[in-house]
């Protein structure tokens, strides 16, 4: 069985990155124009969801870090998760919601 930080840091990488390069927006963000025809980096999404790039970056490698539900909730919000990528993000971070 994958370790379910080391899943919800996999998750989170491929959300992040199938981002468009050209967008100019990311959820309800606008990107500023120097970052666009870039991908989104981790520090762009860790200014979006409001914590440093350093806790992101340890988010995404799939460190042994709990995320509030407060973080979890900005993080399908500042990317537009659908409810299905919402719930499935809350189960990753937080493990006992799995079978709610």
């Amino acid at each position: 069985m994958v370790d379910a930080s080391i899943e919800f840091g996999a998750f989170l990488r491929t959300l992040r990155r199938r981002v468009p390069p050209t967008a100019v927006s990311v959820g309800r963000c606008e990107r500023l124009p120097l970052r666009y025809g870039r991908r989104v980096s981790q520090e762009e999404a860790a200014e979006l969801v409001g914590v440093s790039r350093t806790w992101y970056r340890m988010l995404e490698s799939g460190a042994s870090v709990r995320a509030s539900t407060r973080v979890i909730d900005r993080l399908a919000e500042a990317f537009a998760f659908t409810p299905e990528e919402r719930k499935r993000l809350f189960v990753l971070a937080i493990p006992e919601l799995d079978g709610l």
